[in-house]
């Protein structure tokens, strides 16, 4: 029997049985078996013989290879909850007694291990890009170094793809004289590996698990003090439409920080569905190791989560900072010095705290304020002015979630010296609040019914009106960082935004000092000499300029290499950027946003014929999307809760399947018959819709639309494609919600829409389709209003404990896929480029490309 690290549950099967509402018994009875079978089938210990793989064929109604009964085309891998290794080893070493236990005690320790075996299974088809991608998604290689390693394709193969991917690698040595000669050449870094050659010992493992955890897997802030709500998870802000108010944690796509660098010259691959979905990569901040005890404690929390069936418990933990993953030690020290260049997609609206909308005002809040919270490339949330992230354990949080307390670190100075303090919070939650100041959002804000600022001015006590679950999310990363009472105070709320200061702030608390501000030109930042952390020799650049420019610029300036990074590119404009020899390309493993279609419910057809909305979710070939619109830069998803979201993201989720036959028979069934011109009518009712989308920033819609043009034609009904600028298209377009009769298109009518909706740290999702949002209160395009739904959203907004709330997201994921007032098309990757030489230059799917700004650098100090 294999090893349980070598099996792939077969997810295809125990989704077709699922499917047909039976049990592994049920399904033993129809094809005259055991429900052991069944069940060995289904986790991959096996794969059925002809005769049982024709019987199973035939009660389920679908191919051989639909149900993954052939070897090499097994379903999704299920996403593991527990830190991934890759284990890259020798054919002759794998059967070593040393080998399969230390195997096995990193399993029982809660480590999930994959191995050059399980890639191998995937089928010659697939077996590179398995590879490729499980060493990319992996926390750390563990290679077994011996003399048999030299020669080994695998261990060569996997050294190759985490020098490519910059994954840290870790090595026990168990035999040979010298452990330099028993590598494949130019093999890649790899510290001085553990010396195991005659050890069978408890203190061996525990080396190892410490060179683990050193490495990546679970290293923790220094004070330990982070939240063990693991029960709630943060959020930066709430969340919209990703192209009409794109602050970094809301514009669309998601991007591999820079222990994800791809070398421009190799094509970049999105990940795949069946590739386990974890935060991943390095903060170069020094960083503790978790102690022996936190690490059993924390193993063993893992296990009563996944035994109470919490997804993702190693998610939320490094999301709330308990553990955490980072780079290997590089050998390489920090320069100081130089003046970095950024090409920015939007024109900053504001750079004042919650005044700016768009994704130029974020990135550059980001380098000038101090937040009560910052985050990271992984999406953790870490204190920044704060002392530490508010939890029920450390009283920062009450047992009903009413009450809030923010304490504050002390001896903190604006950049003109004058305290940092409570008394700058409680000032500016009034001031956004204030509808004469006219904050973008007050969402979450307006539910604060009193605070207490202590004595000491050292801490902020929120009493809110109500349980209210993502309230942090208004408070982390530079777009919500607080305003200098001091400054601000004597100008009435509304002039704030009206004055200079908007665009040219002179007094900030972050990294860097606004230094020359020319709108629609550039915007100069220089080094803040009293920023909290400047003792440590942070920021180490001297200058950054910031850059607005329009998409065409963008790719210029990079063939000219006057610019040093930029976000956000135009996938369709992928092979130029790949001749960029220069330059590197940077994407986040992981996604807080999805492109959707969206359907709107004054369409009387739409809205009152499910059966066309089934047919338009099975007629849509994703991987189409996928591959050709979006350049490979997009995953698998049909729930609204994008890979980073946990709570939330279900790997695992029914999908509808892709089957225009089925779609075909199921209009038919329906009386909805094609006419001459091959579209389908009912009566007078005709299956033709106006389809929209603004494309101004995303060309490759362009692509997205002539795709599930030629789909939806093919089960007969069509789309009549008409497109906006950005400025129309989420203003009166949709909001005016106009539809077109029931007679087919009307020009200028909508119909359905397609744009991205990208979240926040918080994976509420209440403001896509609650009642109370449907314009001209909220952005519920679809006018879609559902009691059941409603009562979900009131529920999982009130639900602390992670568990739950998951529950409840399966609810609301189930309610979705049945009633289907939306599709999801899939999950955005996000691309950048950056200039060789730099470092520390990461990606967040949350917070955009100045996550870690502070921390960035160049060869030399030069960049």
């Amino acid at each position: 029997m294999k090893s349980s690290e070598e099996l792939v549950p077969n997810e295809r099967l125990r989704r077709a049985r699922s499917l047909k509402g039976w049990s592994q018994a049920d399904l033993a009875e129809q094809i005259g078996t055991s429900f052991e079978m069944v069940s060995r089938w289904e986790r991959g210990v096996t794969i059925p013989s002809p005769y049982y793989r024709e019987r199973l064929c035939a009660v389920l109604g679908q191919t051989a290879e639909e149900l993954g009964l052939l070897r090499g085309h097994n379903g999704p891998i299920t996403p593991p909850s527990s830190p991934l290794v890759f284990f890259a080893s020798s054919h002759e070493d794998v059967e070593k007694a040393i080998v399969s236990r230390l195997k096995s005690a990193l399993q029982e320790r809660g480590f999930t291990l994959w191995s050059n075996r399980q890639v191998s299974r995937q089928g010659n088809g697939t077996a590179q890009t398995t590879l490729r991608e499980i060493v990319r998604t992996a926390q750390v290689i563990l290679v077994i170094v011996s003399p048999e390693a030299r020669a080994s394709r695998h261990v060569r193969e996997a050294l190759e793809m985490a020098s490519r991917y910059q994954r840290p690698v870790c090595g026990v040595w168990i035999e040979g004289e010298r452990w330099q000669e028993c590598l494949p050449k130019g093999n890649g870094e790899l510290a001085a590996p553990i010396d195991a050659r005659g050890r069978e010992d408890a203190v061996l493992l525990e080396e190892i698990a410490t060179a683990l955890e050193r490495a990546g897997l679970t290293s923790g802030e220094s004070d330990m003090s982070a939240p063990a709500m693991g029960v709630m998870p943060l959020a930066s802000q709430p969340a919209v439409p990703a192209e009409r108010v794109t602050p970094p944690a809301q514009v669309t796509g998601a991007t591999p920080p820079s222990g994800h660098t791809l070398e421009p010259t190799a094509p970049a691959t999105p990940l795949p569905a069946q590739v386990p979905l974890l935060p991943l990569s390095p903060r170069t901040r020094q960083r503790r190791g978790v102690s022996r005890r936190i690490m059993g404690i924390l193993i063993g929390l893992a296990v009563l989560v996944i035994a109470g069936g919490v997804l993702s418990s190693l998610s939320l933990l490094t999301r709330f900072g308990v553990i955490g993953t980072h780079s290997g030690a590089t050998t390489l020290s920090p320069v100081r010095g130089g003046t970095w260049t950024d090409d920015l997609v939007h024109y900053p609206d504001s750079l004042i705290p919650k005044g700016g909308s768009n994704e130029g005002s974020g990135m550059i809040e980001q380098a000038l304020y101090l937040p009560l919270f910052s985050s990271d490339a992984q999406g953790m949330v870490h204190p920044g002015a704060a002392t530490e992230v508010p939890s029920l354990q450390n009283g920062g949080i009450s047992a009903d979630a009413t009450t809030w307390t923010f304490h504050l670190k002390p001896q903190l100075v604006w950049s003109d010296g004058a305290p940092y303090d409570a008394r700058d919070v409680d000032y500016t939650w009034k001031t956004w609040l204030n509808p004469k100041f006219g904050a973008f959002s007050t969402t979450g804000l307006n539910l604060i019914a009193s605070t207490d600022v202590s004595a000491d001015s050292l801490s902020i006590t929120f009493h809110l009106t109500h349980a209210y679950v993502p309230f942090l999310q208004y408070w982390v990363d530079g777009w919500f960082a607080p305003l200098p009472a001091h400054h601000f105070s004597s100008m009435a709320p509304e002039a704030i935004l009206k004055s200079p200061e908007n665009l040219n702030p002179r007094v900030t608390s972050g990294p860097f000092l606004m230094a020359e501000s020319v709108p629609g030109d550039h915007y100069t930042v220089v080094r803040n000499p009293r920023y909290y952390r400047a003792s440590e020799g942070l920021p180490y650049l001297d200058k950054l300029v910031f850059r607005p420019i329009d998409p065409d610029t963008k790719l210029k300036d990079l063939q000219a290499g006057t610019v040093t990074s930029t976000w956000f590119l135009d996938v369709s404009k992928m092979q130029a950027y790949q001749r960029l020899r220069d330059y590197t390309l940077v994407t986040t493993a992981t996604s807080a946003s999805f492109e959707a279609l969206w359907f709107n419910f004054h369409n009387t057809v739409l809205a009152s014929y499910l059966e066309v909305r089934q047919a338009m979710a099975m007629a849509i070939d994703h991987q189409a999307l996928i591959e050709v619109a979006r350049r490979g830069f997009a995953t698998p998803l049909c729930t609204d809760h994008p890979s980073a979201m946990h709570p939330g993201y279900v790997p695992t989720a029914p999908c509808p399947d892709f089957n225009p036959t089925a779609a075909n028979k199921l209009l038919s069934d329906n009386g909805w018959v094609k006419g001459a011109d091959g579209v389908r009518a009912r009566g007078r009712q005709r299956l033709e819709f106006e389809y929209s989308t603004a494309a101004t920033y995303n060309p490759w819609r362009v692509d997205d639309e002539a795709i599930l043009q030629r789909n939806f034609k093919e089960i007969g009904i069509q789309l009549d494609i008409q497109n906006y600028p950005s400025t129309t298209f989420f203003g009166p377009f949709l909001a005016g919600g106009k539809a077109s009769p029931p007679t087919g298109a009307v020009a200028g009518r909508f119909d359905i829409a397609e744009y991205a909706f990208a979240f926040g740290y918080d994976p509420d999702d209440s403001l896509l389709l609650s009642c109370d949002q449907i314009p001209p209160k909220g952005e519920n395009f679809t006018f879609y209003c559902n009691p059941a739904l409603e009562a979900l959203y009131q529920q999982e907004l009130l639900t602390a404990n992670a568990g739950p709330r998951q529950q409840i997201f399966n609810q609301i994921h189930q309610l979705l896929l049945v009633a289907l007032p939306f599709i999801v098309l899939f999950s955005v990757t996000d691309v950048a480029l950056v200039h060789k030489g730099t470092h520390n230059y990461q990606l967040s799917p949350f917070a955009g490309e100045t996550v870690n700004i502070w921390e960035w650098w160049c060869d030399n100090g030069k960049c």
